[in-house]
């Protein structure tokens, strides 16, 4: 098991970033205005930041460089390839990977002299800031990661056709073979569009580095300086190494590349020792690990074995405990058994009880069947008789209906027998006729109410 760093009495611990802040305060930059001289280049893929422009100054008769922040107004009146002198403050920037950059705000300015670079070199310093821009690939870990768990990279070894190997580099190479896959091709570098026809096909393939293995000489500037060249090797997705010249030399393919080593000697001397040294960290690795596993090991018997006396005292309680639920289990059976028969017995009862209650229920039953059945044929009598009730109603309506019509007949009889009364008496007041005529009209009044009277009745 690893070691826990908390237990460890270090001094103090610090975050990279901690670090990075630390030694940046260590870096005195003078806290006045400065003057720099150098070759101003206008960075194209600076934007505009509230007024402000990131661009290079580079040394006259040497490959360093400072970033300097410009004004606009200043920038305007600049081109790039001029020889300047820049008036103005340092500071300093953190950028990742452990990264401290100095920057130079520009203040005020003076042109020494112009165009001091030829077109070819402003492309090529152009071209170095754009891969600048884009950023380096990190070859030493791609190859380290690919080679530590076990694999193979892949690598493509570029050749001028009829070249001759260094013998450095050959041995370099014998000793990494082991755990590279090289794969060596051939090109004519002095024609440079079949040369970057051939990079182009490369970068395509499943390549894990590509790498251009050329000695010095003559004409070694006039291929790798090429700004066509170097613009397609800018653009190459695979990452890039070289052993490009002397020692005294210094082509700018070098410039950006992911990875210059310089000479073809030293390219295969690289490769053999990435290889010892991956293969030795893996050597410790796997003695640490086996010593991490081997304690580990040893921690998990000693785990182990106590585990083991916990189980067995646990083991021993329950054996103890099972022994005593064994006897109250046993007890309770006992219980259970009686209170079953109890139950039995109820059960019993309770269906002898039902029984009689069933015949009971049966019986009742029966006799309000035949009750329901009198109550049926006392309804159908009920019903009959309703019948006949409704009949002599009805008979009775109409004989009602005629007598209304013979008492408004009767009535209107008697009303026309008053009417002729009243004549009767006018005349009898008026006329005084004899007694004979009278009693003969009060008799014949008579007998008219008499009949009157009768069909009332």
């Amino acid at each position: 098991m690893a070691e826990n760093l908390s237990t460890i009495n270090y001094p103090v611990i610090y975050t990279p970033q901690e670090v990075i802040s630390i030694f940046r305060e260590q870096l005195r930059t003078p806290a006045k205005v400065v003057v720099l001289e150098g070759i101003y280049y206008q960075n194209p893929r600076s934007g505009n930041y509230g007024g402000y422009f990131y661009d290079v100054l580079r040394g006259q008769n040497d490959t360093f460089e400072i970033r300097v922040i410009v004004l606009l107004a200043i920038r305007e009146k600049l081109s790039s390839g001029t020889l300047v002198q820049l008036a103005g403050t340092i500071s300093k920037e953190v950028r990742n990977q452990s990264i401290i950059e100095l920057q130079f705000h520009v203040t005020r300015y003076e042109v020494i002299q112009k165009d001091i670079v030829t077109d070819q070199q402003q492309q090529l310093l152009q071209l170095l800031l754009e891969k600048s821009s884009s950023g380096y690939r990190n070859v030493d870990s791609l190859l380290e990661s690919i080679l530590f768990r076990n694999d193979r990279p892949r690598v493509a070894l570029v050749f001028a056709s009829g070249s001759i190997t260094d013998v450095d580099f050959q041995r370099g190479l014998e000793a990494a073979s082991s755990h590279i896959d090289f794969v060596k091709h051939d090109v004519s570098f002095a024609q440079i569009s079949r040369f970057m026809e051939k990079i182009v096909a490369l970068d395509k393939e499943q390549y894990n580095v590509l790498a251009v293995v050329r000695g010095g000489g003559s004409g070694i500037n006039e291929v790798f300086n090429t700004p066509e060249l170097i613009r397609s090797l800018i653009k190459l997705n695979t990452p890039l190494i070289c052993g490009v010249g002397h020692p005294e030399e210094k082509p700018f393919i070098g410039k950006i590349a992911d990875k210059d080593l310089g000479t073809p000697s030293l390219l295969g001397v690289y490769f053999k020792d990435l290889v010892n040294r991956v293969l030795e960290q893996r050597e410790k690795s796997r003695a640490v690990l086996v010593e991490q596993v081997k304690k580990q090991y040893q921690e998990r018997i000693l785990s182990a074995e106590k585990q083991n006396k916990e189980l067995q005292d646990k083991f021993a309680a329950l054996s103890k405990n099972h022994e005593d639920n064994q006897k109250i289990h046993t007890e309770q059976m006992r219980l259970s058994e009686i209170r079953n028969k109890e139950l039995q017995d109820k059960i019993t009862v309770i269906n002898k009880n039902s029984e009689e209650q069933i015949k009971a229920m049966q019986k009742q039953y029966e006799t309000t069947n035949r009750q329901l059945k009198i109550y049926e044929d006392q309804a159908k009598s009920f019903n009959e008789n309703i019948s006949k009730m409704q009949q002599t109603n009805n008979e009775l309506q109409k004989s009602l209906s005629k007598l209304n019509a013979q008492n408004t007949q009767a009535a209107k009889d008697l009303a026309e027998a008053k009417a002729y009364a009243a004549q009767l008496e006018q005349q009898l007041k008026q006329s005084k006729k004899g007694c004979l005529g009278i009693v003969a009209t009060i008799i014949c009044f008579a007998g008219l109410i008499c009949s009157v009277v009768m069909l009332v009745l």
